[in-house]
C-alpha cells in the first residue's frame, strides 16, 4: 500500500512539473517573439532612401530593395512602393520591401508616329514613358496627321532611343495644305466680325488702320482692306490682311 502510495505521488509530481515547465516555455516564447506586440508600418513612398532607413529603423523595422524603376514624378533613389503598405502591423525587426527609383531613365526606342492621328499619337507618347509635348502646324491636307517628331528641337525617327520621361514635340498637318485662299469681302463687318471671318479661312489681321480715335476698336467698321476684295490676288494659308477702321457704318 505503502509503494502505491510513493507512485501516486510520484506520478502528480511528474505532472505537475510538466506542467509547470510547459508554463515556463510558454512565457519564455512569448518573451523571446514578442508575442502580440507589433509595430504599425509607417509610410516611406516618397522618402529617399536614406530617410525611409531612418524611419523604419526608429520603428524597429528593416528594409528590403526589391526592383528599381524609372518614374517621372519621383526624383532618383526616392521610394516608389512598399511591401507590407503603410498601416499595417507587423512584429519587430520585421523587413519592409522597398521599390526605388533609377538615378538614369532606361532608352526606349520611339514607336511609328508618322502620318497616325493626334489622338492616336498622344496615346502612344504617352503610354512609352514619352511625355506629349508642343505641337506646331504646317501646312497639309491632312488635319492633325503628325507630319514630324522632335525632341529639343532635333528632328528624331522611329527606332531612336530616347530617355524615358524625354518631352516629344509633334508638327501637326493644318488641314489645308498649299491651296491659295480667296480675299473675302470685310468692308461693313465691325472689326470682330472681320477677325472672325478671316480665322475661318486660315487668314489673319494684319496692321489695323484709323482716322479717328477710338475706344472700342472691336466695336468699330472696316471701311477699307488691302488687299481688296475680288482684287484677283490669293493669299497662302496664314496670310494676313490690312484693315481700315472707323466708327461709323461705311456708307452712312
Amino acid at each position: 500500500m505503502k509503494n502505491y502510495k510513493t507512485l501516486l505521488f510520484n506520478l502528480v509530481a511528474m505532472v505537475i512539473a510538466t506542467i509547470l515547465l510547459l508554463v515556463v516555455l510558454n512565457l519564455s516564447f512569448r518573451f523571446l517573439t514578442n508575442h502580440h506586440q507589433e509595430y504599425e508600418v509607417p509610410d516611406v513612398v516618397g522618402l529617399n532612401l536614406k530617410e525611409a532607413a531612418n524611419l523604419l529603423q526608429n520603428n524597429k523595422m528593416r528594409y528590403y530593395i526589391v526592383d528599381s524603376v524609372y518614374e517621372t514624378q519621383y526624383k532618383p533613389y526616392e521610394v516608389v512602393s512598399q511591401s507590407p503598405k503603410s498601416g499595417s502591423f507587423v512584429k519587430a525587426n520585421r523587413k519592409i520591401y522597398v521599390t526605388i527609383n533609377s538615378a538614369k531613365p532606361p532608352m526606349v526606342k520611339l514607336p511609328k508616329l508618322i502620318d497616325l492621328s493626334k489622338r492616336q499619337a498622344q496615346l502612344i507618347i504617352e503610354n512609352s514613358g514619352f511625355i506629349y509635348g508642343k505641337e506646331t502646324f504646317e501646312p497639309d491636307l491632312a488635319k492633325n496627321a503628325i507630319l514630324a517628331v522632335s525632341v529639343n528641337g532635333k528632328n528624331v525617327r522611329e527606332g531612336d532611343e530616347i530617355p524615358k520621361g524625354t518631352v516629344i514635340d509633334v508638327v501637326l498637318g493644318d488641314g489645308l495644305g498649299m491651296v491659295d485662299v480667296d480675299i473675302p469681302d470685310l468692308i461693313g463687318l465691325t472689326l470682330m466680325e472681320a477677325m472672325t471671318v478671316l480665322d475661318a479661312v486660315n487668314l489673319k489681321v494684319g496692321d489695323i488702320h484709323q482716322s479717328e480715335e477710338i475706344k472700342d476698336q472691336l466695336s468699330a467698321y472696316v471701311y477699307y482692306q488691302d488687299p481688296q476684295f475680288n482684287s484677283g490676288v490669293q493669299l497662302n494659308p496664314g496670310g494676313t490682311i490690312d484693315l481700315y477702321i472707323t466708327k461709323n457704318i461705311p456708307g452712312n
